[in-house]
């Protein structure tokens, strides 16, 4: 009887070492793992990191369907940022301005208000099918260029609004994003 607990103990002990460590871990990655395709990061780091980007992913049964509604997330993610940029800029002006124009700054702020995003564009759509599930991720830009253009077009005439910091950072990121295109042959 005691040989027989003993292999049983043995067994358990064995079976406990096999699960825990036999089978082998699988390795801890410290930090954030993107769910953006390496090759989408390439695609963004190389031509849009000046730019407003967002990568929506959807998966469904067609594979039209699906990548529409990766669209349609990623255009929603889009203008979640563009939202964000142009706040950056209406904060920047409302430090920058010293309100002696009360007329200028209130059709400023308007104006601000209803700043609405144009000219993004599909730049990459990855689809992986696996067991009539398909999985996509569109990328959708727009670049700091079109950005500008937006903002330019519905301030142009207000010199307060194009005199602050944070526009001269637009300018800046149009400026290198150009430089970059440049030298991709784009």
């Amino acid at each position: 009887m005691h040989w027989f607990k003993t292999a049983l103990w043995v067994c358990c002990l064995t079976v406990f070492l096999l699960i825990f460590f036999g089978c082998g871990s699988k390795p801890i990655i410290a930090g954030y793992q993107s769910t953006i395709p390496e090759q989408m990061q390439e695609r963004i780091g190389q031509r849009w990191r000046d730019g407003i980007w967002a990568v929506g992913t959807a998966t469904g049964p067609e594979e039209n369907v699906t990548v529409s509604k990766a669209t349609a997330n990623a255009r929603a993610e889009l203008a979640r940022q563009f939202r964000a940029q142009v706040d950056v800029l209406e904060r920047g002006y409302d430090e920058s301005v010293n309100h002696e124009s009360v007329l200028e700054y209130s059709e400023v702020k308007e104006i601000f208000a209803t700043l609405e995003i144009t000219g993004s564009r599909q730049d990459m759509v990855l689809v992986k099918e696996d067991r009539g599930v398909y999985s996509a991720k569109v990328l959708l830009v727009v670049s700091a260029q079109q950005f500008k253009s937006v903002i330019d077009h519905k301030l142009n005439a207000y010199t307060s609004f194009k005199a602050q910091e944070a526009y001269e950072e637009l300018q800046a990121r149009v400026e290198r994003e150009q430089r970059r295109l440049d030298a991709l042959g784009q």
